[in-house]
């Protein structure tokens, strides 16, 4: 069974939009600072995944959009243990998440004055 052309190139728009994604929500996170420390932790995750995923997007969208390879070259060919360090970050944002999940849970909600359903 054999991929075709169009599903890989579907395939490398679903990577972009997963990285974006991602950095979309380090910058809301971002947003959330006055929240608590889950917040910077988030961000920090949430960068880590969108950032190795960009990386890993932007060599893919350049190779088959623009039959290209100098992302690539530069990132996982000159740097050889860079495409291992991208998965380490990529892992340690999954872990940091993760975290910031957890922090956000622990976090005590701000008193009300009033009712949940209004004045």
């Amino acid at each position: 069974m054999t991929i075709s052309e169009n599903e890989i190139k579907f395939q490398v728009v679903m990577l972009v939009v997963e990285a974006v994604a991602f950095l979309g929500l380090a910058a809301w996170c971002l947003s959330r600072m006055r929240e608590g420390r889950w917040a910077l932790v988030g961000a920090v995750g949430a960068a880590l995944v969108g950032v190795g995923l960009g990386i890993f997007a932007s060599t893919s969208v350049e190779g088959w959009f623009f039959e290209s390879g100098h992302i690539a070259e530069f990132f996982l060919v000159d740097h050889a243990h860079l495409d291992t360090g991208l998965y380490v970050g990529r892992a340690a944002g999954a872990l940091l998440l993760v975290t910031a999940f957890v922090l956000s849970r622990r976090t005590t909600a701000a008193p009300r004055d009033g009712s949940i359903y209004g004045p």
